[in-house]
């Protein structure tokens, strides 16, 4: 029997079944209670509970911080009989009969994965996990930001889902919401940016669609200092000149989206690895004209023990200028090379893309 209702998404709220809110004003012991409400009734350790909400403090005192903490609970939920903190054979869970927690329902429907299913889940996620909660325990907080990042990124994996249902279905007032809703949990999503300038570009609004375009284009320059793909300019200018037409059916594909466990700015290690490689190209480039200078700098040195003292600063002005030509080669290089870098930062987009196909 349910006596109990944990909001977790977008917030920290326990209520009853009545709906009266459980009051409990001791942080630790609010962070207790929603760690214990995500376990799904498997018992926690005591010694974890101590280290995770108590990490700074020796073992003995952590316990007795924890007795306290659990106390404090006993009262808050009473008069529940049986009380649904069940604390047994040195492990403390909660009954997970006795409390529905949004965070799991969640998840579940998530799994499921029908359509009605995720319309479900998309309203059961307000926000992120115990949004706007904070405590000042570096385990608990490490914690916390994982299990944020967890349900996230379930959250964009299930709206992609069902953005992809409602854009095949023609639902465009729907696609577009999700869409924007998408670029709230994570704006680096340069394909949901095509997907919503495309819904707009269908619904008649190319101008809006065309702001969208320019929107992604100065994200993707001010965060990670490169332009749209290929695909993305190629769909901008097919709006631009009218090309795609209001209406007309549209497939989409989310291959592209940020899925559990990726990495969201996966162009980055490419962008790096591209311009390792063209650095070394250019300094390679640069030191063979630098070794001849100093070869010619090395004859002078010589030169200077079978003639004067003149042949001698000779050969210590050809090293200074060898020196002087390196740095120029290097520059000059580096300049000519600016497009060979747009170039390979494409390249190795494409390439890293058709691997994950």
């Amino acid at each position: 029997m349910t006596m109990f209702r944990s909001k977790l998404l977008g917030g920290s709220e326990f209520q009853r079944a009545s709906g009266t809110r459980v009051e409990i004003t001791i942080k630790k012991a609010q962070a207790l209670l929603a760690y214990l409400a995500l376990q799904q009734g498997k018992g926690v350790p005591r010694d974890k509970l101590a280290s995770l909400l108590w990490s700074d403090r020796g073992d003995k005192q952590a316990q007795g911080s924890l007795r306290q903490t659990l106390t404090v609970l006993r009262k808050a939920l009473e008069p529940a009989c049986p009380s649904p903190l069940i604390v047994e054979h040195g492990e403390v869970s909660l009954d997970a009969n006795a409390i529905e927690v949004d965070a799991l329902a969640f998840a579940e429907l998530c799994d499921r994965g029908g359509v009605a299913d995720l319309e479900a889940a998309a309203k059961l996620y307000q926000g992120d996990l115990l949004d706007g909660f904070a405590l000042r325990d570096p385990v608990f907080e490490e914690w916390l930001e994982t299990a944020r990042r967890e349900y996230r990124e379930i959250a964009i994996r299930a709206l992609a889902r069902l953005l992809e249902h409602k854009a095949a279905s023609g639902a465009l007032e729907e696609g577009i919401a999700l869409a924007q809703r998408l670029l709230r949990l994570d704006p680096l999503q340069e394909e949901v940016y095509r997907i919503l300038m495309r819904l707009h570009a269908e619904r008649g609004e190319p101008n809006t669609a065309l702001r969208h375009f320019e929107d992604c284009r100065k994200l993707l320059e001010s965060e990670l200092s490169i332009p749209p793909d290929a695909n993305t300019l190629a769909l901008a200018n097919e709006i631009r000149h009218e090309r795609l037409r209001p209406h007309q059916s549209t497939q989409f594909e989310f291959k592209n989206i940020v899925q559990p466990g990726d990495n969201k700015n996966w162009r980055r290690p490419a962008m790096a690895w591209a311009a390792a490689v063209v650095i070394a190209a250019a300094g390679l480039a640069a030191w063979q004209p630098w070794q001849a200078d100093m070869g010619a700098a090395s004859v002078g040195m010589s030169a200077s023990t079978a003639n004067d003292r003149d042949a001698v600063g000779h050969g210590r002005s050809s090293h200074a200028d060898a020196r002087e030509a390196f740095r120029i080669g290097w520059e000059h290089y580096l300049r000519q090379t600016a497009n060979d870098f747009a170039e390979a930062t494409t390249y190795m987009e494409t390439a890293v893309r058709l691997d994950r196909d």
